[in-house]
């Protein structure tokens, strides 16, 4: 500007949310300067009003160990809960609104369910789950004090305190950490805690909360006195000193982490820095972490010796030291604590360079060692959700003796609350579909993992038609067909377009793996959910080669077999196109995918018995499947190259369809899909591969393709008859779900642990 003789501008006020010139927009100005003044009074006051409710909740658990006080203990309570609800309700609602709303294009609500960056949706769960646990806890001691006046349980109520304590704090991080929905496309860009941070007029925000975190501390420290009062009462001081160590690591690991950021926000901060930031700042940092672990051994050694007093584990003694002369958990949490001063301190006395901006850092760390194990947490986790629920059944199964209570008390909610799933079928009719899956960050992590490319023509499709999506070849898992059209790059190459997935019907009865596939709109792959799906969503991806195609997968081949046998798709095409009174077209578009076959192995078997099992049992049971390292379920991170061939428009036929129809169109399919292969195999870097059509299919161009169509001139036929839909994999599941729930209801009523003892007494008040 000043070599262009331009008069220089005003400078603005320092950060990035400051954009309001002076003597611009002065009443621009004075409302922001009012709005900030007003959010950082809403939660000063919620931060107070979280410390009082702690207060009351640990005077009203002082107070209930005296039965003349129980009066003043139950106000106390209320009192407590009241202040909680109206700090958390402050936080979020007021202040969330007040911060997020009010920005422009802003799409912020109170109720906005897995939106707002992944961080912002992790601790809004967990802050959620600590608000509940502050409210439901009181009510535990309070209830057992009106029907048992002689029973008084201690201990829970100021558990309930930090509960309230650790929400709040969750909670205003979780603001910190919020990312509008509609900016979130743009790959390079500043986190949200660093935009945060660097924002003047949101600093209060930050002074808040790192206050609020110095308060977790004492918390901590106070819980621990309570705890060492309780010891006799194993599992009330348990509980107790759980709660008091995970406020400890909270304020440990929040001060470091994000008050490091805070505080040096324009310096190379990271969390994991040795023998970085000068020698006086090393020097804390080592005593800070070292006060920190012998406060953690102690507070581990004490869990271990409740747990012996309670038949758990085996009293011995450590390094010749009895368990009872270990030191008490007050005093680990003063060290606790003490550590955390000591790293606050610290952070006043490092030395980084300030060569790189904020913008520089946020582009380094997009990649970052915690944001790549999420990722490939998430992508294992997705590929083996059937196995979770095998490890959930029979942990539950092997628990069921020793926590019978517990066991069998998750496996009735899971009954009652899981089984009104299943209503309206929603395998054929697609009803638990989530819309706002696709383009959702979790898909971010598969793109990534598989650095997925999507390759096709400039040929662009009219979403107001009806597509059916052929994804070849099937490989051992070809999970990349649910989650590739869900990515945001999909929805830029096929705008408007969302292909719901046709997969095999045991899925659909599988917990975890079948919510999973339906919330992301996947039907069974019969005849009725194939036409239901492409009614309604106008779009399917379905895999034909089937389980056939599956044996002969080997990731080190590069004759790829792609199976041609299967035809029904094209059949149920040409029944959805001819149908009376349709007014879209139906296109067949056939996909292949370059690198599928390199995800996974399977278990070498001979093929003739694999065969045998498939044609027998509906399933190839000789399953292991094998990706990196030899690892099972571990999908190797292979590149993905998704080419699509140009849509094949399927011709109006008189009804019925006949096979010579089915036969020509089936033909042209496949020789479309080979010569998409042919042109994208360089690009996607497969040029030494080849696809093996088995059997093999005669080549059909278009031109070719729309001769012999209007030449042909079917015989007239009677219409197929169908078989209903099998429902032979909910016939199975339904019986094994049901020797499982009988076998953990058996094992937990005849468990040497149960006892119904509460019930007897519950009846005897009430007789009473």
């Amino acid at each position: 500007q000043q070599q262009q003789q331009q008069p220089p501008p005003q400078v603005p006020a320092k950060g990035l949310d400051a954009d309001v010139v002076e003597g611009d927009d002065g009443d621009a100005a004075a409302a922001a300067t009012k709005s900030s003044k007003h959010v950082e009074s809403v939660v000063s006051l919620a931060v107070v009003l979280t410390v009082l409710s702690f207060a009351s909740f640990l005077a009203a658990d002082w107070l209930h160990v005296d039965h003349q006080d129980a009066l003043w203990s139950r106000l106390l309570v209320g009192l407590g809960g009241l202040l909680g609800v109206t700090a958390i309700l402050l936080t979020y609602g007021v202040g969330g609104s007040r911060k997020h709303a009010s920005a422009e294009g802003s799409t912020w609500k109170f109720f906005q369910p897995l939106k707002g960056g992944g961080r912002f949706v992790a601790l809004q769960v967990v802050g959620w789950i600590f608000f509940a646990f502050s409210l439901l806890l009181p009510l535990i001691p309070v209830m057992v004090g009106i029907f048992y006046p002689k029973t008084v349980l201690t201990g829970i109520i100021v558990g309930a305190g930090a509960s309230a304590v650790v929400s709040q704090v969750l909670m205003i991080c979780s603001l910190l950490a919020y990312e509008d929905p509609t900016k979130a496309v743009r790959l390079r860009r500043p986190s949200a805690v660093e935009s945060f941070v660097l924002s003047t007029s949101d600093i209060k925000w930050w002074k808040s909360f790192l206050g609020l975190v110095g308060v977790l501390a004492p918390v901590g420290c106070g819980i621990a006195f309570i705890a060492d009062i309780y010891k006799k009462n194993h599992e009330i001081g348990l509980s107790l000193l759980l709660f008091a160590l995970t406020c400890l690591t909270l304020s440990m690991f929040l001060t470091y982490g994000l008050g490091g950021l805070w505080k040096h926000k324009d310096r190379r901060w990271q969390f994991f820095q040795p023998f970085s930031g000068g020698k006086t700042f090393v020097a804390l940092q080592a005593l800070s972490w070292t006060f920190y672990s012998v406060s953690l051994a102690v507070f581990l050694i004490r869990v271990y010796a409740i747990l012996c007093r309670m038949g758990v584990g085996c009293n011995f003694n450590i390094a010749g030291l009895p368990l009872d002369n270990i030191p008490s958990i007050f005093s680990a949490s003063v060290l606790g604590m003490l550590a955390q001063i000591i790293g606050a301190v610290s952070l006043f006395t490092f030395c980084g360079r300030v060569d790189k901006t904020a913008a520089h850092v946020a582009e380094e760390r997009q990649h970052s060692l915690l944001d790549s194990m999420a990722m490939v947490f998430t992508v294992v986790a997705f590929y083996n959700s059937e196995k979770i629920t095998v490890v959930l059944v029979f942990g539950s199964v092997a628990l069921a003796s020793t926590l019978p209570h517990l066991v069998l008390g998750c496996w009735v909610l899971f009954v009652c609350l899981y089984l009104p799933t299943f209503r309206g079928r929603p395998s054929q009719s697609g009803h638990r579909l989530k819309h706002w899956v696709q383009g959702h960050w979790v898909f971010d992590y598969f793109d990534r993992y598989f650095k997925l490319q999507l390759l096709k023509s400039d040929v662009v499709l009219d979403p107001k038609q009806d597509y059916i999506f052929g994804y070849h070849p099937h490989g051992i898992l070809p999970i990349t067909c649910g989650w590739a059209p869900l990515t945001k790059q999909f929805m830029d190459k096929f705008p408007g377009i969302m292909p719901v997935s046709l997969t095999s019907s045991i899925i659909h009865y599988v917990p975890l793996m079948r919510d999973l596939c339906q919330l992301c709109g996947g039907f069974e792959v019969s005849r009725t959910g194939f036409v239901n799906g492409l009614k309604k969503r106008k779009a399917v991806i379905l895999v034909p080669g089937g389980q056939v195609e599956m044996i002969e997968s080997r990731s080190e081949d590069q004759d790829v077999i792609v199976k041609t046998n299967h035809k029904g798709f094209v059949r149920v095409g040409l029944e959805v196109a001819s149908e009376p009174g349709r007014t879209s077209d139906v296109y067949l578009v056939p996909v292949y995918s370059f690198g599928e076959t390199q995800v996974f192995d399977n278990v070498r078997a001979p093929t003739s018995l694999q065969r045998f099992c498939v044609q027998t049992l509906r399933a190839n049971v000789i399953f292991l499947p094998y990706g990196a390292f030899f690892l099972p379920g571990c999908p190797r991170a292979v590149r993905l190259s998704l080419a699509f061939a140009d849509p094949i428009k399927v011709p109006r036929v008189p009804a019925p369809v006949s096979q010579e129809h089915v036969e020509l169109l089936h033909r042209l399919y496949f020789s479309e899909l080979a010569k998409a292969f042919d042109a994208h195999k360089e690009a996607a870097g497969h040029g030494e591969d080849t696809i093996v059509l088995d059997p093999p299919i005669e080549s059909l161009s278009r031109e070719e393709f729309e001769i012999e169509f209007a030449r042909l001139k079917p015989e007239p036929t009677t219409p197929r008859a169908r078989k209903p839909d099998s429902r032979v994999e909910e016939v199975w599941i339904g019986i094994l779900l049901t020797v499982v729930f009988s076998l953990v209801v058996w094992l937990s009523l005849s468990s040497p642990h149960f006892s119904v003892r509460w019930l007897e007494q519950l009846h005897d008040s009430f007789e009473q």
